[in-house]
């Protein structure tokens, strides 16, 4: 949103899963201070819609979506529901019907161009060859095992997008890697699965020794990136993949949770595994609880593999291992994302994306002590 406001002199409306507009109001205007503190946005140009992503017409009454169909002229979709223990069923209202009411709203009234933030995950991201790449023009029918309703959902919004295209609505589409907080600010979303998975080693005081690397992509790249490449015209209708280009080893991030002052110590897999089921039961509290699902859950039959129609993905295909849930999205990836579309679209401005290095995890460890996600370190190593 700030980019947009920053950048454009555009109205926005934003829907908001909320009872009331001052509710609404009061939902954004919380997240904007916990995110952008010191930002003043004028409030005329932010107008909360009160509706729900999951329900036909986006919860509003007929006549209300269809005046907003009438009033608007861009739409942003960056909307979904994130899990990833949840199954496909319970996660294709919001996933796949709200893109669905998405592309029926920038069909309705005039035809509105279309932005929609995806997921690298709508391509599988372990058991690949060596030196496999993927680019932003390959197609989705490529066959491969997508575990978990939540990737299964993202391929098939982007399938939906993807027809919306060929029949010739504008439609534009984002694939970030995992995001982290701003490369200046430090400000992060304490919610997401990768602040919670460093709060919890250092929780526990030890971390997994993996060979493997996660991609971290601070969100200021992510946003200014996605403004800059919809405001123009000559990139509409493309794909572009949001990546840093340097992944960060998983023992060096461990290396930098120790600079920063916390005592944590690598070890197998499996003994980490256990000493986080075990921890879990006892402190309910803690970030290692919500990691439970993930890291006690079992495959329960074969992840199906995608193809040109919606395959049946209503089983629940959750796995053991960190191949599969947290390596598959986190380390160890077997697929590299090429972005060259996205470089040659941004080119002539000044928006790259920052490298994530230890300066700028110190950043991230000053707003999560700062905010009270974590506790101030007891001494510094080194």
């Amino acid at each position: 949103m700030q980019e947009l406001l920053q950048h454009t002199e555009a109205t926005i409306y934003c829907l908001v899963r909320c009872a009331d507009v001052p509710e609404g109001r009061r939902r954004i205007e919380r997240n904007l201070a916990t995110y952008l503190p010191g930002s003043d946005p004028p409030r005329s140009r932010i107008v909360p819609v009160a509706g729900d992503l999951s329900q036909p017409l986006l919860g509003l009454p007929r006549g209300e979506f269809d005046a907003l169909a009438a009033e608007i002229d861009t739409i942003y979709h960056n909307g979904a529901a994130v899990n990833w223990i949840s199954s496909y069923s319970r996660l294709k209202s919001a996933n796949v019907g709200g893109t669905h009411e998405i592309l029926r709203l920038a069909s309705s009234s005039t035809v509105k161009p279309v932005h929609v933030v995806s997921s690298l995950s709508v391509f599988p991201l372990v058991g690949n060859r060596r030196g496999k790449a993927v680019r932003e023009q390959d197609s989705l029918d490529h066959g491969g095992v997508l575990y978990g309703g939540y990737t299964q959902s993202k391929w098939v919004a982007e399938k939906l997008a993807a027809t919306a295209r060929r029949r010739g609505l504008p439609v534009t589409v984002y694939r970030p890697g995992i995001i982290t907080g701003h490369s200046r600010t430090g400000a992060w979303n304490t919610d997401d699965f990768m602040s919670r998975l460093v709060k919890s080693w250092i929780e526990l005081g030890c971390a997994p020794d993996l060979d493997g690397a996660t991609d971290m992509t601070p969100v200021d790249y992510v946003s200014s990136a996605i403004v800059r490449l919809s405001l123009s015209r000559q990139q509409r209708g493309k794909v572009f993949h949001l990546v840093n280009p340097r992944q960060i080893h998983i023992r060096e991030l461990v290396a930098w949770i120790r600079s920063s002052g916390y005592p944590v110590e690598r070890v197998p897999y499996d003994r980490w595994r256990m000493e986080l089921l075990s921890r879990a039961g006892r402190f309910k509290d803690e970030a290692v609880y919500s990691l439970v699902p993930l890291f006690s859950a079992r495959t329960s039959g074969q992840a199906p593999r995608t193809g040109d129609s919606e395959p049946d993905l209503n089983g629940q295909n959750t796995v053991d291992q960190l191949g599969s849930i947290m390596a598959a999205e986190y380390a160890a990836r077997s697929v590299e994302f090429d972005d060259q579309q996205a470089r040659d679209g941004l080119a002539g401005s000044s928006i790259v994306c920052p490298l994530v290095d230890a300066e700028v995890f110190a950043r991230y460890f000053s707003y999560f002590v700062r905010t009270g996600f974590l506790h101030a370190p007891a001494f510094r190593d080194g």
